[in-house]
């Protein structure tokens, strides 16, 4: 099992967990912004259009690091030329299977930004077919002065469906352990 590695991650992955009430994955209707009010800054929305990616909305921490708005933007301007197709892949697959995916990133013109993780966590239209994914996009690290990046500047270096079957088995353990203590 892939484990998240920022704590904002895990947060954002937590109340995505929280809503799901026994669903592979939860009603994009039951998303409640001011639950993440503190995480928004973090977090983009993808819109399935046909085969396409689009953003919906994007927070202003990562409008903030390209120096642009993203909504109305395909999904691929994020990624390098071979990323392009990781990374449509995975977020496809998350959509298709209602799995979450986690991503490790980095920038690979500038050694000196910190690597990068991405949520992807798919949502469900109210005619119950996942087609739009909650994300969240955090460093591991503390970003250098701010200097924009620009499209394209993002590689995938790992990406993994997170299997909410260990998941589920892992908490109940330790929920187990935690109550003979």
């Amino acid at each position: 099992m892939v484990s998240m590695r920022n704590e904002r991650s895990k947060e954002v992955f937590s109340y995505w967990d929280s809503l799901r009430l026994g669903e592979p994955a939860p009603k994009r209707a039951q998303v409640n912004p001011a639950e993440l009010r503190h995480r928004l800054s973090d977090l983009f929305i993808l819109d399935q259009e046909g085969e396409s990616l689009n953003f919906r909305l994007a927070g202003t921490r990562i409008c903030d690091l390209f120096d642009r708005e993203l909504r109305g933007n395909p999904f691929e301007v994020l990624w390098d030329g071979p990323s392009r197709a990781v990374a449509n892949r995975a977020a496809q697959l998350s959509l298709c299977t209602e799995r979450p995916v986690v991503m490790t990133l980095s920038v690979a013109a500038w050694p000196d930004y910190p690597v990068f993780e991405t949520l992807l966590l798919p949502l469900r239209s109210g005619a119950g077919r996942a087609d739009r994914l909650l994300a969240s996009l955090l460093p591991l690290g503390r970003l250098p002065t701010l200097r924009p990046l620009a499209l394209g500047a993002f590689r995938v270096d790992h990406w993994q469906m997170i299997d909410m079957l260990a998941l589920a088995e892992k908490l109940e353990a330790m929920a187990s352990a935690d109550r003979r203590q």
